[in-house]
């Protein structure tokens, strides 16, 4: 593992949640100074290739990158595009139920108007 990729992962690990390829290479440049932007987007590519992250898309005029590993949804602000995971019991054996093994991933968004915006 190169010594960029380390910097990435260590970042991610450090700080779980939602970004986008800008701020990870922000966050990773603290780390690592001479990081570039293209390693940082190439490695990120690599890792959702490799489903160790995943990339949301739609959320924004940028994707973002999602940390959690564990199956789960995402709520969008429709408005200021706030996401949140979204923990849905039992979704994963619904699908399995329609679809057998075929399931592979899912993503899920669901859009909704977050409580700092209804206020």
């Amino acid at each position: 593992m190169t010594k960029q990729r380390h910097a990435i992962l260590d970042v991610l690990h450090k700080h779980p949640g939602h970004y986008t390829a800008e701020e990870i290479f922000e966050m990773t440049k603290e780390i690592l100074p001479a990081i570039s932007r293209a390693t940082v987007y190439n490695n990120l590519a690599s890792l959702v290739e490799e489903r160790a992250l995943f990339k949301i898309v739609g959320g924004g005029a940028s994707a973002i990158y999602d940390t959690t590993s564990l199956p789960h949804a995402h709520t969008i602000c429709a408005e200021c595009g706030h996401i949140e995971d979204l923990f849905l019991l039992g979704l994963d054996d619904e699908i399995r139920a329609h679809l057998g093994d075929a399931l592979v991933d899912y993503d899920l968004t669901v859009r909704v108007v977050c409580p700092a915006c209804r206020n």
